[in-house]
């Protein structure tokens, strides 16, 4: 059977925007709500226009798509998803999870607290899935059961999200139909080399890629296992970039999406947008066309985005951490160049001949060697979420790693020299693939001693205190999730519903 890419791109569009749609319907008052509908309906309806001048197809089998689905499904349901028996919902990460989505459930949307905190989070991913469970509990159900209703549904909520992950891998990496699954399998499998590294110490056997207190790079099967809500939809984002990387006038909607779901991982997302724009740039100066540059870089598309994109900064900056953070470049030192040779640059070095002048490449490897250097606190309350921003910025840079190396082992070879490096390249890969190897354990070891739902916050209701900051084994710390002096912000003072 043929799959659309056309009908790919379209389902990606309404799937990322829906979340945000329901999110400036709830938010904001009726004037900006319409307003920003409006704007958004706008950008969408030329996006799924555009999409639909791509003819190009990709052929998958009845049997492939199923094995696809399947996997899928697994996948997510080892990680915890939908509050199953067959899979383990990590702490603290779950935690916070399932206490937002109570809060989404009981308290009037947007949810302020007791203590006139008001929850500002990144909740769209599980915004769909939470309003099933409120409109269970207006229609007479007890919350436990609209809890676990809410569960299910976020549950194909994510299976969609990631059955559009693959397919747009499909089309990135050309195989035959027998090669698909193998494709998905490195893809699940693929990570850095955390097993090799020197300078471990006190390993811990369950999280072996918390290596040392400020560097970690996350394996795929990591990221969706500890933050699914985040890793979809940046899959999704950045396979879309990169089947047009010089399309300049998408590069809005990229950017207003990303932050809407993941603001950490749209950090790292905006060094390929920015190095994409300024490199035409360039090139439209150089080949005298710089009007051309100029029409399909303010665009009507980007400029709509634009208009979402501050109101979407407006909120966020409220938000008691994340408007106050200070920021800086760590020194260099062994621990540092220890991990960047494990975790990238062993696998930047062997794609160096087949990737020399891909521009993406070169992007890709100078975010791989700088992310982990960048310093990021909160000085007032001494929080300091370097590791968060080393973790999440880094994600779309292993992604075009992926499908750098994915390209490269499955394109023909003829010379010796690609025989030998590809034979280097799949023992990088298995040993790196110790990594997810350790999260399905652990996730297996701990369904098998009846632990599998981390639902013990249960809410975030009068816990949040900015002047209270500290780290909650199991937990996390309550700060990064709220504004409490709100009343002064632009967003809650003017846009949003009192």
């Amino acid at each position: 059977m043929k799959i659309s890419l056309a009908l790919t791109e379209k389902l990606s569009y309404i799937f990322l925007s829906l979340p945000l749609f329901l999110f400036l319907i709830i938010w904001l008052n009726p004037i900006a709500a319409v307003i920003s509908v409006c704007i958004l309906s706008a950008l969408i309806f030329l996006l799924v226009k555009d999409a639909g001048k791509n003819h190009e197809y990709i052929e998958i089998s009845k049997e492939i798509l199923f094995f696809t689905i399947i996997i899928a499904i697994v996948w997510l349901l080892l990680g915890g998803v939908g509050g199953f028996d067959i899979g383990y919902q990590n702490a603290p990460d779950w935690n916070i999870k399932n206490a937002v989505m109570h809060d989404l459930i009981n308290f009037k949307l947007p949810v302020v607290y007791d203590n006139g905190v008001r929850l500002t989070y990144y909740v769209g991913f599980i915004l769909p899935a939470a309003l099933v469970g409120k409109l269970l509990v207006l229609t007479g159900f007890s919350h436990e059961t609209a809890f676990k209703f809410s569960n299910y549904f976020l549950l194909i909520w994510s299976v969609i999200g990631m059955i559009l992950v693959f397919i747009h891998l499909y089309s990135l990496v050309k195989v035959e139909d027998c090669k698909k699954l193998l494709l998905i399998f490195l893809f699940i499998i693929f990570s850095g080399l955390d097993i090799v590294l020197p300078y471990i110490q006190n390993i811990d056997p369950l999280h072996l890629e918390w290596h040392y207190e400020s560097f970690s790079y996350t394996s795929n099967t990591a990221l969706l296992f500890y933050a699914f809500n985040q890793a979809i939809v940046s899959w999704i984002i950045i396979m879309m970039f990169m089947k047009n990387p010089i399309n300049l006038s998408n590069l809005g909607f990229y950017s207003v999406i990303s932050i809407f779901y993941a603001p950490f991982i749209a950090l790292g997302l905006s060094i390929y947008f920015l190095a994409v724009f300024f490199k035409e740039l360039i090139v439209s100066i150089c080949n005298k066309k710089f009007y051309d540059y100029f029409v399909s870089a303010f665009n009507l598309k980007n400029i709509l985005s634009l208009l979402i994109f501050i109101l979407l900064m407006l909120y966020f900056s409220s938000n008691d951490l994340g408007s106050k953070l200070d920021f800086s470049l760590k020194p260099v030192n062994k621990e540092y160049l220890s991990f960047v040779f494990a975790e990238a640059v062993i696998f930047i070095l062997l794609l160096l001949k087949a990737n020399y002048k891909n521009f993406l490449y070169w992007i890709m490897t100078i975010s791989l060697i700088m992310i982990p250097l960048i310093n990021a606190c909160n000085f007032q309350n001494g929080v300091d979420i370097s590791p968060d921003i080393c973790m999440r910025s880094s994600v779309a840079s292993l992604i075009v790693l992926f499908i750098l190396v994915s390209r490269y082992l499955f394109e023909n070879t003829i010379s010796v020299f690609d025989k030998i490096t590809k034979r280097l390249l799949v023992i990088c890969i298995i040993i790196a693939a110790v990594t997810p190897m350790f999260e399905f354990t652990r996730n297996i070891f701990n369904v098998r001693n009846n632990i599998s739902v981390c639902d013990e916050v249960r809410t975030l209701n009068n816990k949040i205190d900015i002047n209270n900051c500290h780290w909650i084994d199991g937990i996390g710390n309550y700060c990064y999730y709220g504004a409490s002096v709100s009343d002064d912000k632009i967003f809650w003072k003017y846009l949003s519903k009192k």
